[in-house]
């Protein structure tokens, strides 16, 4: 077996495959330019070296009657941005209640205060244009929410009391007549924020929800014209647009937000009109508080959209990029390095991306952000290392006495020195954003606080970030800086000598977080080292280090279910993306049970759910009811991955027969990968764990390994659990991308 893996970091797909998106963190942010500001950057818009962000100014603070709407202008010069001044100061009182919103294109501005104004650019300065949509408050013709520019064409969501929108086209100085399409009515005392839409060329998209059961249920119209400045004619109505999620129009493609667990809708344009084309895929999406975008930016082949919270990161934005075979490839996920959320809108101008962000404090106090996007997304190969093949090849052993010896079925890399510190630096992993995972067992302490532990953005003894396992019974990330050492991040933790640890830490850019056995444990910020190398470390101790996994990513969440009562039981098995097979038996039936049961023993019990990805985890916590009366068909019950159907996956399980193996269908054929014994108590539980990274297959019982096994035969597909001819108990369902 050869002894370090490469795996391909990023896929190319059509339309249910998913890569590992880079995290690229903000170039610059800008608090509001006046702290009595509120709301700042709740809509902004980028074109150039200039941009605009909304804001609020009260007087008493309360955001009563009367208030007054800005827009302020920024500029970027020398590659820094700052604020210009202020382009729009309107006031506001009860008749003009609308949504402020801002937006920039090809030289122009367009802000929907008070009333819609438009802004031509001449040089550095920019002048006040004719206002697009010249109507009084109240009027149907007023233009009073979110706004959008292609072209000369500025498009405004229109009419209080109706989901409508305006259109006007620049000619020279002025304004070619105006163009209204309206839809369902609406509540005329409600702002208007509810409405999306975009325009591109002669095409216009506008949501069109309903609020009222007696009028017609919610679609997205679709509408085209003959040239700038003609009448718009509808042209096709879509069943999505739920209570107004984003729109955005790509040439032939429409992005639509969607509740749809495998992603924001994709139509795409043919001659029989807009047809499904897929979904935006995001390894999120499955997770149970996914939510459709409401706000959706593109610019080129990008596409950016708000992401749904995972793990312990807050809001951030998911870029997209559209590939020749007409699929989108998740390429880059925009976080804030402050721990700041990113909030849902955001606009981008050629490589460079403005968001409207929240203090970490009060949602109240917003802030700008920059991003700069490279012009590629190049994702490093991810590298395991088994020490299967006898050797540490690529480690470069700083101190310490480490060497490659056989431990029961399995080679380990041993670390025998005791009497200080002691590291191996894999050489090919100078990263930006990095994760190194490892199988420890530590063998012995000697001392009180000795410990053994993991490295990221290593460059030398002196300078790197660490996460230790300490004899004092503690977990520990720190910060070693010029020798000296800073603790980030600390908690009790049982540490025993002969216990064996999954242990994981990752750094994306100023974030660093910690997992022990599956379940992360600490997370702090720190910018002080931007890259480096990832080590295996010791000091005043003995240990073997196995299944190594150096990641070019953070691990993101597919889906978590914990089943805590009934309620998340049925939730998860009237999940409509469940794909079931053989013949189950669900009984959710008691409330108080914090576990799913799968009663029948009659055959096999499959059910799976999530993205179709290449590297994935699946976990759960198991408990046999009840093996069948003995016949031919094995008995047992486990976890499933890279599921593509009922005869084609793998499957780790535990046997009847006090085994553990891991095998997998193929074709409908079984194939044993891997068979040792095992002492299954009766009634008691077993945290199962089934990794797949790359060709390399791992199985764990109780955060152990027991089977392992080499195999091409299915590169990627879904996760699940399963039984067959057997009654067990499943506490938790747990899917991830190490």
């Amino acid at each position: 077996m050869k002894r370090l893996i490469f795996v391909i970091g990023v896929l190319t797909f059509c339309a249910l495959a998913y890569g590992r998106p880079m995290v690229i963190q903000e170039t610059q942010w800008l608090p509001a330019p006046e702290p009595a500001l509120g709301y700042f950057a709740e809509s902004v818009a980028i074109d150039g070296e200039w941009a605009l962000a909304s804001a609020l100014r009260s007087a008493d603070g309360s955001y009563n009657y009367p208030y007054r709407q800005l827009a302020l202008l920024y500029r970027r010069a020398g590659g820094t941005w700052a604020f210009d001044r202020v382009l729009v100061d309107d006031p506001t009182d009860e008749a003009s209640w609308n949504y402020p919103s801002v937006a920039m294109r090809n030289g122009l501005a367009s802000v929907s205060t008070s009333p819609l104004r438009a802004f031509r650019r001449d040089g550095d300065s920019w002048t006040a244009l004719p206002a697009p949509f010249p109507a009084a408050v109240g009027e149907p013709a007023w233009a009073n929410g979110l706004t959008r520019i292609d072209g000369t064409t500025v498009a405004a969501i229109t009419n209080r009391c109706f989901h409508g929108a305006g259109t006007a086209d620049l000619v020279g100085d002025a304004w070619t007549t105006r163009r209204y399409v309206t839809g369902n009515a609406r509540f005329c005392d409600l702002a208007n924020y509810a409405g999306s839409l975009d325009v591109a060329g002669n095409t216009l998209a506008l949501t069109n929800p309903q609020e009222d059961p007696g009028y017609p249920p919610n679609e997205l119209r679709i509408y085209n014209r003959a040239a700038p400045g003609q009448a718009w004619q509808l042209a096709d109505s879509l069943p999505v647009g739920d209570w107004g999620r984003g729109v955005a129009l790509l040439g032939d493609d429409l992005i639509v937000g969607d509740w749809n667990p495998l992603g924001n809708l994709v139509y795409r344009r043919s001659t029989n009109g807009w047809e499904p084309a897929g979904h935006l895929p995001t390894l999120m999406g499955y997770n149970r508080y996914y939510d459709g975008a409401y706000h959706i930016a593109h610019g080129g082949d990008l596409v950016l959209f708000a992401a749904p919270l995972f793990e312990d990161l807050p809001g951030s934005i998911a870029v997209y990029r559209r590939q020749p075979d007409g699929g989108y490839e998740h390429v880059a996920l925009l976080v804030a390095r402050n721990g700041d959320r990113l909030g849902g809108v955001f606009d981008i101008s050629g490589r460079t991306v403005v968001v409207g962000g929240h203090d970490a404090e009060s949602v109240e106090n917003g802030r700008l952000y920059f991003f700069d996007l490279p012009e590629t997304f190049p994702v490093p190969a991810i590298v395991q290392d088994d020490f299967e093949d006898g050797d540490a090849a690529g480690w470069q052993q700083q101190t310490g006495q480490f060497q490659v010896v056989r431990r029961g079925v399995s080679l380990v890399l041993r670390q025998t020195e005791t009497s200080g510190p002691a590291s191996a630096v894999l050489t090919d992993s100078n990263y930006m954003t990095e994760s190194v995972t490892a199988d420890i067992r530590i063998r012995e302490f000697d001392g009180e606080d000795r410990w053994v532990g993991l490295a990221t953005r290593y460059r030398d003894a002196d300078n790197h970030y660490h996460v230790t396992l300490r004899a004092s019974g503690t977990l520990d990330l720190r910060r070693v800086r010029g020798g000296d050492t800073r603790v980030l991040a600390s908690q009790p933790f049982p540490v025993v000598e002969n216990g064996s640890y999954r242990l994981r830490v990752e750094s994306a850019g100023s974030r660093h977080r910690v997992f022990v056995n599956g379940v992360q444990q600490l997370a702090a910020i720190d910018p002080v080292f931007g890259r480096g190398r990832v080590a295996l470390m010791t000091h005043g101790a003995t240990a073997d280090f196995d299944n190594v996994l150096v990641t070019p990513g953070v691990r993101q969440s597919i889906y978590d279910a914990d089943i805590v009562n009934g309620a998340e039981c049925e939730q998860f098995v009237t999940d409509r993306a469940l794909r079931v097979s053989g013949s189950p038996a669900w009984d959710c039936s008691v409330y108080e049970r914090s576990f799913l049961r799968q009663t029948s023993m009659s055959g096999m019990a499959r059910a799976a759910l999530g993205p179709v990805t290449g590297d994935q985890v699946v976990e759960s916590r198991v408990r046999v009811e009840e093996f069948a009366a003995d016949g031919t068909q094995p008995r047992w019950s486990g976890v499933m991955t890279r599921y593509g159907d009922e005869g084609n996956h793998y499957f780790l399980a535990l046997h009847s027969s006090n085994e553990v193996s891991l095998a997998k269908m193929v074709d409908g054929s079984l194939v044993e990968l891997d068979r040792v014994p095992i002492a299954l108590a009766p009634s008691a539980w077993y945290r199962l764990r089934l990794e797949a990274v790359g060709n390399q297959l791992r199985g764990y019982v109780n955060h152990i390994m027991y089977v392992q096994a080499t195999d091409d035969s299915h590169p990627r597909g879904i996760s699940g659990i399963a039984t067959s001819r057997t009654a067990a108990r499943f506490d938790y369902f747990r899917v991830y991308q190490p």
